[in-house]
């Protein structure tokens, strides 16, 4: 079962390490990211703090090499003869600071206690079968998804505490719109977290 939550919106690359990522503090001069240390404050949400959204021209040049140079969408399914290129360098990329335990609250699972979370790996909480992304364009119609189990790539994730920046991408059209579909063992396919649009 999924629950569903809408939200603002980024780009990451993932850990294949299967251990703790360093976690880095990113900047670029290019760029409209806030110093990580800053305290961020968003009243109408409890999950995600802030959101910031990339170009190819404006993504930290530490986060490029971390970006796939070969990206498909899949349009049905993920078979071969559905799927098809997009260039990295036309595409966007979300820059998210998610409250890691009010997410886990959301999509717990058995396996993975929400008291856990602060010692495990970061990727955990939004790796494969664990919580995937969806994008919506303007018109509400959704960006067809990038990767099979977590709808698009997660890049990087940068913890400090109990909040994650989380970066997302590439995302092939401009997104207006991002929902979170949290699988945990105890949430529901019809509820929906109220949402708030990309900026």
């Amino acid at each position: 079962m999924c629950l569903v939550t809408s939200i603002f919106f980024y780009a990451c690359s993932n850990d294949t390490t299967g251990g703790k990522k360093e976690q880095e503090v990113i900047s670029s001069s290019n760029s409209t990211v806030a110093d990580e240390t800053d305290e961020v404050e968003n009243e109408e949400d409890d999950v995600i703090s802030s959101i910031v959204l990339y170009n190819w021209n404006t993504l930290p040049d530490s986060l490029r090499s971390k970006v796939s140079k070969y990206n498909f969408q899949h349009i049905g399914s993920f078979e071969s003869r559905n799927t098809y290129p997009f260039n990295r360098e036309d595409a966007y990329y979300i820059k998210a600071a998610i409250n890691n335990i009010r997410l886990a609250e959301l999509s717990k699972s058995d396996a993975f206690p929400v008291e856990d979370v602060a010692n495990a790996n970061p990727y955990g909480l939004y790796g494969n079968y664990r919580n995937e992304w969806a994008f919506y364009e303007m018109n509400g119609s959704i960006i067809y998804p990038t990767a099979k189990f977590t709808g698009f790539s997660t890049i990087y994730i940068s913890r400090h505490g109990e909040i994650d920046t989380v970066w997302i991408g590439p995302v092939q059209k401009r997104p207006y719109k991002l929902e979170i579909k949290l699988k945990g063992d105890y949430s529901q396919e019809t509820s929906v977290y109220p949402s708030i649009n990309i900026p």
